[in-house]
């Protein structure tokens, strides 16, 4: 701790080797105790520096006791870092990317600990390079890298730090990282990690060095090597996407907190839909899914708040707990006829949420919670407006309500070939009968070998009928009608 000088409270301040304070250096033989009572004390130093150059600044902090104080870190008069009674905490190394603006920089730390000592140690300023603004671990001679605290906004993974290859980018490395506009991946990296970019709002492009044996990436979108699997789509994409037929399997947090995306078309290959695929993604408007997904994983659309329906393919027989939590603006949803489970809370706090549409019987195996609109136990949970539709050749529905508290109406809308089948005042039209007050949409086509149907109408059936007609149908050769749910 030579060329520093020491200002303002100078009290209890020292360099010690640990034989007065009890505390270990981080490395080395020596340490400063920062103890000064009642106010600041400053250790400043004046640095050679080259103006706009960056560098990286490193020191370990160590808080043995969470005592009234603060500890703040300046550059050239720039405060960098300012924590007010920081909590008790062992040797933490921080670090900071700053830029020098003239030939000499001021490094202070301030400081003031009222019944104790914070400890200092290993402070470092050198030229910021790729490799050192990483931080990572080391195991068996490999690299994994675990953040970042450079400000570029296109960042190379190095394929060698320290003269040992980086194979993996961890668990939740690039999270926040705001300023993250591209990132490219060389062919050393073979695993990364849950969440590695999530949150990462600026985020347009991962693209992959083409010889890497795990990862490839089209138009700026990770997958694995083969592209069955797509494993991060970045967060920064405006619009909708459409997910290709090559693909099998949309990976755990393959979208998640991607608040640009309004839609998206899943491929007719892809069986499965991962635990928090489409969390968060809050301008997501609509999401098509092929009746090849079999499974809808945990919270895969949990806190999805734009998103208004949804229609669960014949084919899904799972669907996962919290699914679609949150998804205040869904109004309606169908669920096919093959979902035999169904988990907890899976439709919580949907508050907008009146129609939910059942092809098939109901689903024995059902979750708590999953139309909840109100905390759980110990409080009173309750259920919103939702009404369950079934129809008339599908069973269990009577238990059904009993486990969900959601009342279950029969929908059996049925078009009559009575006095009003046919052409009248010049307008095709028929009654449609059924349970009182279910809704009921007309729709149209003109070409049944390849149907492309359109709604027509919207109808309630207010005491049990309503009158449909159609005063477009002498501008087609012919036209086909057919009735489906909200």
């Amino acid at each position: 701790f030579t060329g520093w000088t020491l200002s303002g409270n100078p009290s209890f301040t020292f360099v010690d080797n640990g034989s007065q304070s009890g505390i270990t250096p981080y490395s080395g033989s020596y340490e400063a105790e920062l103890g000064t009572s009642g106010s600041l004390g400053y250790l400043s130093q004046t640095l050679s520096t080259a103006p706009g150059a960056s560098y990286l600044l490193s020191f370990w902090l160590d808080n043995p006791y969470a005592d009234p104080g603060e500890f703040i870190v300046s550059w050239n008069g720039n405060t960098l870092l300012d924590k007010m009674n920081p909590v008790a905490d062992d040797w933490t190394i921080i670090q900071f990317v700053v830029t020098a603006t003239g030939t000499s920089t001021v490094l202070q730390f301030g400081f003031q600990d009222d019944c104790d000592y914070l400890d200092l140690d290993d402070i470092s300023v050198v030229p910021a390079q790729p490799g050192n603004l990483f931080t990572f671990t080391t195991n068996n001679g490999t690299i994994t890298i675990t953040g970042y605290i450079g400000l570029d906004g296109v960042v190379t993974i190095p394929d060698v730090i320290n003269g040992y290859p980086v194979t993996s980018i961890g668990d939740w490395a690039f999270d926040s990282y705001h300023s993250l506009t591209n990132i490219m991946i060389g062919n050393s990296v073979t695993n990364i990690g849950y969440y590695a970019f999530d949150w990462c709002a600026s985020l347009t492009a991962i693209t992959v060095d083409t010889n890497n044996p795990a990862y490839s990436s089209v138009g700026g979108i990770l997958f694995n090597k083969s592209q069955t699997t797509l494993i991060q789509y970045p967060g920064g994409i405006v619009g909708g996407y459409i997910v290709s037929n090559s693909v099998t399997s949309i990976g755990y947090g393959a979208f998640r907190s991607c608040h640009n995306l309004t839609s998206v078309t899943i491929g007719i290959n892809v069986t499965s839909i991962g635990y928090w695929a489409f969390e968060e993604c809050t301008s997501l408007t609509s999401v098509t899914i092929p009746d090849s997904v079999t499974s809808i994983g945990d919270s895969a659309f949990y806190y999805c708040t734009d998103l208004t329906s949804v229609t669960i393919p014949n084919s899904v027989t799972n669907i996962g707990a919290s699914a679609f939590y949150y998804c205040t603006d869904l109004t309606s949803v169908t669920i096919g006829n093959s979902v035999t489970s169904i988990g907890d809370w899976a439709f919580g706090k949907c508050f907008g949420l009146t129609g939910v549409y059942f092809v098939g019987n109901a689903p024995t195996n059902v979750g708590d919670y999953v139309f909840a609109v109100l905390g759980g136990p110990p409080c009173c949970v309750a259920v919103g407006n939702e009404t369950v539709y079934y129809r008339a050749d599908t069973t269990g529905w009577e238990n059904f309500a009993l486990l969900t508290g959601v009342p279950t109406v029969l929908w059996n809308p049925q078009v009559q070939n009575d006095a009003s089948f046919g052409v009248l005042m010049n307008q095709f039209g028929f009654n449609i009968t059924g349970t009182a007050d279910i809704v009921v949409v007309v729709e149209a086509c003109t070409n049944l070998s390849n149907p492309t149907w359109f709604p027509l109408q919207t109808n309630t059936l207010t005491g049990g009928s309503s009158y449909f007609s159609d005063p477009d149908w002498t501008n087609y050769p012919g036209r086909f009608y057919r009735l489906r749910s909200p």
